[in-house]
């Protein structure tokens, strides 16, 4: 099981290849209290190349700034090497 991630979960839970035959269950961004399909149909769009911190995810997915707390109190950029609190204080600064 793989937690909600900006950088690789689709809105709805997926199954991601670990090696043949066997898979990981990635939660969807579904899966975030309160997030909305169309913010998270931004992100997935927006994700081309991965973000890299939060002021980048913002400007590419044009995301609010509920929609990035919603984020940030989801653990939901751990592939930024944020954890929740950082990510907390960062997002109050953008």
């Amino acid at each position: 099981m793989r937690a909600v991630d900006v950088n690789y979960s689709e809105w709805d839970t997926t199954l991601e290849p670990l090696s043949i035959g066997t898979f990981a269950v990635r939660l969807g961004l579904r899966q975030i209290d309160g997030m909305r399909q169309d913010k998270a149909h931004l992100i997935v769009a927006a994700r081309n190349t991965p973000f890299t911190d939060l002021a980048d995810l913002k400007r590419r997915a044009k995301l609010d700034a509920g929609s990035m707390r919603k984020l940030a109190v989801a653990d939901a950029v751990r592939s930024m090497t944020l954890d929740h609190r950082q990510a907390l204080r960062d997002r109050r600064a953008l």
